[in-house]
């Protein structure tokens, strides 16, 4: 993306460009000397430092986007364990599907020793 960026911008960098135009195109500073738009008066932006802007947006984006897919795969596999171990708690202590082996009471082991 870099490379692109400074293929489109003349091999320049975002702090290396004029923040407005001139009448004639050259990249300036100053609000006062830049080229004003018809219907705002405001001054005119460089188009080429946008690129930059764009730039980085796209790649914060599309990184945050993977994070949140990486989460979402994660956080799946952590429910699908979630109930996995609910369902097996439910057939074997809920349900009693799944024959739990009797502990004896300490008076019936007592009883047993006597």
């Amino acid at each position: 993306m870099r490379i692109h960026a400074l293929e489109a911008t003349g091999g320049k960098t975002y702090a290396e460009m004029g923040r407005y135009l001139t009448p004639s195109g050259k990249e300036i500073n100053d609000s006062a000397q830049a080229a004003k738009e018809p219907k705002t008066g405001q001054p005119v932006a460089n188009g080429a430092r946008d690129i930059w802007v764009t730039d980085a947006t796209a790649l914060n984006t599309s990184f945050f986007a993977e994070l949140v897919a990486v989460f979402s795969i994660v956080m799946g596999i952590a429910m699908l364990l979630t109930g996995v171990g609910f369902f097996v708690l439910t057939l074997g202590g809920a349900l009693g599907a799944v024959a739990m082996p009797h502990r004896r009471s300490n008076s019936a082991a007592s009883a047993v020793a006597a």
